[in-house]
């Protein structure tokens, strides 16, 4: 890789020979301008994060590589998502299969990419800046009061009624049925759906007990579009009613990779919660 300059020193290098694979995830994440990269032994995580209440990680193990070399522990950087995404959205077309090598020679210089589509060679520099520190949410773990494993394909069928006026959107869990419920309203009315935990398309259902937790729709919509592309989904909700969605994404050349999403939960008013999880259904 990289013959030109091979007396160069980069403390990261990597290739991966089918762009599509990153331009997918990037695409998960792309929701604010700015995100923290991360790279270690184990691949890439890149971090996005919108008010310190929303937080979404893609990692990028290293079986998507065929190359892939760090001299640092720990290399990190911020950059432009939305320019990422646009470099590699290049070659991202029908069904032409671009490769794609990056390379990072450290603090102050930029990311460097080199797509190469047959005899088309683009070359980008990203202009790179000091990662900041990012909130750092554990999983629920031992502190999970409530737990789903789904289907994705069946919980984007299952979410796909919300109506997207409403500002805010209420995740019911509970150990009686309807057992998982979803509801929104606006001006135009309530909508609300609910699925008991034998339902086809969910696989795990672990309840404590009943909860309701509040998130601004604003908020929850990046994980609703990375729902359209995960073949599993993870959620969990904490006592606290911290939220964690883990998704298993499926590359273009059927390869797995993960994303994480957190978001904080709206206080919701005790009269409010006592109303709403007294509702009979």
């Amino acid at each position: 890789m990289d013959t030109e300059n091979t007396e160069i020193h980069y403390v990261l290098k990597g290739k991966v020979d089918n762009v599509k694979n990153l331009t997918q995830l990037v695409k998960c994440i792309n929701f604010k301008e700015i995100a923290v990269f991360f790279a270690s032994k184990n691949g890439i995580k890149i971090v996005v994060e919108d008010s310190k209440c929303v937080q979404a990680s893609a990692f990028i193990g290293t079986d998507i590589f065929t190359e892939f070399t760090i001299n640092e522990e720990l290399v990190s950087f911020r950059l432009d998502i939305t320019v990422l995404l646009e470099c590699l959205s290049m070659f991202d077309q029908g069904n032409s299969q671009a490769s794609l090598n990056l390379y990072y020679r450290g603090h102050g210089f930029p990311l460097r990419l080199v797509l190469v589509e047959e005899d088309v060679v683009t070359d980008c520099s990203i202009k790179t800046l000091e990662a900041l520190e990012i909130l750092h949410f554990d999983p629920p773990g031992e502190r999970v009061y409530n737990k789903m494993i789904a289907d994705g394909n069946g919980l984007k069928d299952f979410l796909s009624d919300m109506d997207s006026g409403s500002e805010y959107l209420d995740i019911q869990m509970s150990n009686s049925q309807p057992n998982f419920i979803v509801r929104t309203e606006s001006t135009a009315g309530r909508c609300e759906a609910s699925v008991s935990q034998d339902a086809e398309w969910i696989e795990e259902f672990v309840s404590h007990g009943q909860s309701l937790s509040r998130f601004k729709l604003t908020q929850f919509k990046p994980a609703l579009k990375t729902i359209q592309a995960a073949k599993k989904v993870s959620i969990q909700l904490s006592r606290e009613g911290l939220l964690c969605m883990q998704f298993v994404i499926m590359t273009e050349s059927k390869q797995l990779c993960y994303i994480e999403y957190y978001c904080t939960p709206v206080i919701i008013d005790d009269d409010d919660e006592e109303a709403v999880l007294s509702q009979e259904f």
